[in-house]
């Protein structure tokens, strides 16, 4: 017998009464929850339920049961929740580089590289910063350390797939856009380029990812480009709402946009000449830049 069945036998059954009363009550079907509301009701004392058990079965030990407990269902203790396994959100994927490999055997391409690395070093501008778009080919990274220039002069922002397989053979490589690199990087900050070569694979309207006229813009308005230094842009005449048509327009307003701003921010953009179609699709062209 259990501390409050001794307790209930020392103290509150002094008389049996009070057991008779118990007893009486469980023969009329009350359990052991309303047997104590009724001594509450009634004597201004409720009396535990293990010593109305107690007086009930006297030779056991009480155990609480849920049928302690009148009109209720059953109440059954919450499963354990489980700790999740903590897991690693996979990195944000780069954006799909629309680079074609051929391109690095395209003729044009290899004379434009050659061209561009050639015109540098006749500018005297061996030994400035550079920023060009590239290619996993690195067709013009290697032309201008062909001919002299230190590769950690020239830094490629690439915000495609294609940045890994760059940034592993070349230290100054980073994972945004041309624009991006023009704004947010302390390169970019308080410096002049001696050549930037904008190689886009996109039309000169660009897309959600990229603006080839806001880095136009950009690099002017901020005065990211030396003045007697090279500007060279590369864009796609395929109108990308229609791929059998071609934007023939875009060359002059690529031009335009050029000298335009130029002009606008006190400089003189001079196109040197060497413009040229090629694959099918691109356009070429190459300022020198002076001030105004």
């Amino acid at each position: 017998m259990n501390g409050y069945t001794r307790n209930f036998r020392e103290v509150f059954l002094s008389t049996s009464r009070k057991e008779n009363k118990i007893k009486e009550l469980h023969q009329e079907g009350k359990t052991v929850a309303q047997i104590a509301l009724y001594f509450k009701r009634n004597h201004g004392r409720s009396i535990p339920g293990p010593a109305i058990r107690g007086v009930l079965f006297p030779t056991q030990d009480y155990e609480p049961t849920i049928h302690d407990v009148p009109n209720t269902v059953p109440i059954t203790r919450a499963p354990r929740r489980e700790t999740p396994q903590r897991t690693v959100k996979p990195k944000k994927s780069l954006p799909k580089d629309s680079y074609d490999k051929e391109e690095s055997k395209n003729p044009d391409k290899i004379e434009i590289n050659k061209l561009l690395a050639k015109l540098v070093k006749e500018q005297g501008l061996d030994n400035t910063k550079m920023v060009i778009l590239e290619s996993p080919s690195l067709l013009t990274l290697k032309e201008l350390t062909n001919v002299g220039i230190q590769a950690h002069q020239i830094h490629i922002p690439n915000h495609t797939e294609s940045f890994e397989p760059i940034v592993r053979k070349h230290n100054n490589t980073y994972p945004i856009t041309l624009g991006e690199f023009l704004t947010r990087t302390e390169v970019a900050h308080g410096n002049k380029f001696g050549f930037i070569f904008a190689d886009y694979c996109g039309t000169l309207d660009g897309s959600t990812l990229f603006s080839p006229i806001e880095d136009i813009k950009t690099i002017f308005k901020d005065n990211l480009i030396k003045p007697g230094g090279l500007l060279a842009v590369t864009i796609s005449k395929r109108n990308s709402k229609k791929p059998n048509k071609y934007i023939n327009n875009d060359v002059s307003r690529l031009n335009h946009i050029v000298t335009e701003r130029a002009y606008k921010n006190g400089y003189i953009a001079v196109d040197l000449g060497h413009g040229r179609d090629y694959n099918g699709k691109m356009h070429f062209v190459v300022y020198q830049i002076f001030n105004r």
